[in-house]
């Protein structure tokens, strides 16, 4: 039989009956903020600390859930001389409403609120989130015992995934956050074995205010977040940074490798470091080297940053996992066979190269035939035996014309890891996602394309611009067409009209008709089939009440690239809206 919980920490009976409307006990009202009724505790109500957690149906539902969706409800309980703790809920709040990930929680600005009660404090504080199916990775641990090594890898990714949103933040300007407190407690594993990050209470946003905490440089304290056996050195001195997280995700894999508690494992009498190694001999050494990086205690051992690891778990632990099994072989230990051990191998490697060539020219001709699905399954094959950002791409557009979203972003991802060293791939990832209506994660992956081209290249910049306009930030999209119109580079006339007139459309925007019209004019002189330079021109004229028919035709009339972007349907509608008919 489901009950309903009173939420009023000082009450002596919390548990009433599911059709109650107020504690038996203390008269508490059981609808929360009229909105939320506790319906399970999922910690001992007894329990010594600063907040209680429940289950609780959200009656009314927000953008994030429907109505009657079962959510969870932190309540802090006590009185918070110093505001500590609730300072600690609002951060957890504001960090929760920035981050995009399905593996965080979501959490709306409506679910953090404060209710007052008539016994017991005068007020007490409230988070409300989503919630996961699963159990916490200590609770899997302890009912399967330890991992093998190839789940290992899967769950060391996806938690590098979710770390990689978090340490990056909304954006390089904002800052990122650390979360500070990973543990087997705090990673919930779902039913399908994907993970999800929980307990943002102790994350800290990496802004330089933080840094200037850290070094010492403010006199406000950093609030500190301690877990035993789990926490990095530096965190235990209050100085965390983002390695920080990581020697805890190794701690955490540690745990999740031996399946043994830290205290059932020996220590080295000198040094006192874990001898987990004896523990996990199922796993090769490659990743137990990384492990022992993780959670080594100097700071530069450790990763840089998530995409080092991510990188490493992706291209460089699986060779090195590939080649320590042959050094491992019996066979690789008769010196006499090395050579055709050796021979075999890259007979077999060059072989597979020729077999995923021939697989991705037969894709190629499938779909320049229109055969689309045969095209789709002869990429995936020759992925199989050879995987090239060519390949991926290709095989991401394709996905696209078949209406398959998760296998385009998934390829087009995958083009961005084997080469995130050039532009194109990032200017086909922010493409896909602005043409799913995301525009936060194209402007940060045009930003990106910007970035690693160097900013000498004109396309991201435009691609950038072009977003920027559209969510109104007008002067930060002129500062780069102005350094894409200065760039001294080999580009097409099309290239450099484009450019201008993403000029002349921020000069539109902002009512300087009169510039607006010489800059359109001006592109439209370099390139005269570019459609948007017309329909933007029209609209000029318009407003500066002079005739505007032809151009309104011309908008309507050329065929160019531009014509596939979002803003051009609008203009092609208002063209048509004029009474212009199609050609």
């Amino acid at each position: 039989m489901q009950m309903r919980y009173c939420i009023n920490p000082w009450c002596t009976s919390r548990e009433n009956e599911d059709t109650a409307e107020h504690c038996s006990t203390c008269g508490t009202p059981l609808l929360i903020n009229n909105r939320f009724i506790l319906i399970r505790p999922l910690f001992d109500l007894k329990r010594h600390h600063f907040c209680d957690v429940f289950e609780a149906i959200d009656t009314q539902g927000s953008w994030i859930n429907p109505a009657n969706t079962v959510m969870i409800l932190k309540v802090l309980k006590g009185y918070d001389e110093q505001n500590k703790y609730v300072s600690m809920m609002e951060k957890e709040a504001e960090t929760l409403q920035l981050l995009n990930h399905p593996g965080i929680p979501k959490s709306d600005l409506d679910d953090f609120f404060s209710i007052n009660l008539e016994r017991g404090p005068e007020e007490i504080y409230c988070l409300a989130m989503s919630k996961f199916e699963g159990v916490t990775l200590e609770d899997w641990i302890q009912q399967h015992g330890r991992i093998e090594q190839s789940l290992a890898l899967n769950w060391l990714r996806q938690i590098a995934e979710i770390l990689d949103v978090v340490h990056k933040g909304v954006s390089e300007r904002a800052g990122g956050f650390i979360h500070r407190d990973i543990k087997p407690s705090n990673i919930i594993v779902q039913p399908d074995n994907t993970l999800a990050l929980i307990d943002f209470g102790g994350a800290r946003q990496t802004t330089n205010t933080y840094y200037a905490k850290v070094a010492g440089r403010s006199r406000e304290l950093v609030t500190q977040i301690h877990s035993l056996g789990y926490t990095a050195p530096e965190q235990v001195d209050g100085k965390a940074i983002p390695q920080s997280d990581f020697y805890s995700l190794g701690k955490t894999f540690i745990r999740a490798l031996t399946g043994k508690e830290f205290s059932d494992i020996p220590r080295d009498i000198n040094t006192g470091k874990l001898l987990w190694q004896q523990n996990a001999k199922h796993i090769d050494k490659p990743l137990r080297r990384f492990i022992e990086d993780l959670t080594s205690e100097a700071i530069a051992r450790r990763p840089k940053d998530t995409q080092e690891i991510l990188s490493f778990l992706n291209e460089t632990l699986p060779k090195q996992l590939k080649w320590s099994r042959v050094f491992r072989s019996k066979l690789f230990r008769f010196g006499g066979l090395f050579v055709i051990i050796l021979a075999l191998v890259m007979g077999f490697h060059f072989g597979r190269l020729f077999l995923a060539k021939q697989s991705y020219q037969t894709g190629l001709e499938q779909v320049r035939l229109n055969q689309l699905v045969l095209g789709r399954k002869s990429f995936e094959q020759s992925l199989s035996l050879h995987s090239t950002e060519d390949i991926h791409t290709n095989l991401a557009f394709l996905c696209d014309r078949l209406n398959d979203a998760d296998c385009a972003l998934k390829h087009f991802q995958q083009a961005v890891q084997l080469n995130p060293s050039t532009y194109p791939p990032y200017l086909n990832l922010g493409s896909h996602y602005e043409d799913r209506g995301d525009d936060a994660k194209a402007i940060l992956t045009y930003r990106k394309a910007a970035e690693v081209s160097g900013r000498s290249a004109t396309e991201p910049l435009n691609n950038l611009a072009r977003l920027l306009i559209l969510t109104g930030r007008y002067a930060e999209a002129k500062k780069l067409l102005e350094q894409a119109l200065s760039l001294k580079v080999n580009e097409s006339d099309f290239s450099r009209a484009i450019s201008i007139k993403n000029l002349g459309w921020v000069l539109f925007e902002q009512k300087d008709y009169d510039a607006a019209q010489k800059t359109l004019n001006q592109a439209i002189a370099l390139e005269s089939q570019v459609a948007s330079s017309h329909c933007l021109l029209a609209q000029v004229l318009e407003a500066r009440k002079q005739p505007a028919n032809a151009e309104w035709r011309s908008c309507l009339s050329i065929q160019s690239e531009d014509t596939a972007n979002s803003e051009y349907s609008l203009w092609r509608r208002t063209a048509l809206d004029r009474g212009f008919p199609l050609n």
